[in-house]
């Protein structure tokens, strides 16, 4: 049985984590080598006492540094596998349409887009432009894994997969790159790999 499974952006397709040190880095904030994000906000807010210099790094993550963000190992094989059993797939994501602090005004939107169709997740025989999703507020985006009507959705964050609106017919799959901190009852997947065993096992099930 064919099915529609959304998949979130940032930190589950794309990982941009390790460019939060290497942007904090290049705006000279500091040394920040062999930090991850959480590490990197942290340093940040404790160094200005509230998260203006964050929000400048993000900014730049999101902007003209994001087409240096790499695809998470196995993402492109496991979507094209469920393309090819005749799953519809789905990426929504929200973000602003301009980075905070950015000078470069760049357009958060067009530049994902750009660096999903330099992956080859967008055309290629795998995506189309209207597969790609983007809602200005976690809000928007709940609404939209609603109004697509997605069976499985795959995201980083718990307040998406736990939000009040989320739909109780879509099966929440928690994606942790970094580990199963184990404070959740969602459904944990650590690698695409495991992804791809978590939504085989629920198509399994249905």
């Amino acid at each position: 049985m064919a099915v529609t499974i959304g998949v979130d952006l940032d930190n589950t397709l794309a990982c941009v984590d390790l460019l939060y040190a290497e942007v904090a880095e290049a705006l000279g904030l500091g040394k920040f080598r062999g930090m991850n994000k959480q590490e990197v906000k942290g340093a940040l807010v404790s160094q200005d006492g509230d998260e203006t210099l964050w929000q400048k790094v993000q900014g730049q993550v999101f902007g003209p540094w994001y087409q240096k963000a790499s695809v998470f190992p196995g993402a492109s094989e496991v979507i094209e596998g469920w393309l090819k059993l005749g799953h519809k797939v789905l990426i929504i994501s929200h973000k602003t349409r301009r980075g905070h602090f950015d000078e470069s005004q760049t357009d958060l939107h067009e530049a994902a887009r750009q660096w999903l169709k330099d992956r080859a997740l967008v055309g290629h025989g795998m995506l189309s432009a209207e597969d790609v999703i983007f809602r200005t507020s976690r809000d928007e985006k709940v609404k939209a894994i609603r109004q697509k009507d997605c069976e499985i959705f795959i995201d980083d964050l718990m307040e998406v997969l736990s939000h009040e609106q989320f739909p109780e017919t879509c099966r929440p799959v928690l994606f942790c790159p970094l580990g199963d901190s184990g404070t959740n009852n969602l459904t944990v997947a650590t690698s695409w790999s495991a992804v791809e065993k978590r939504v085989f096992d629920m198509l399994e099930k249905a």
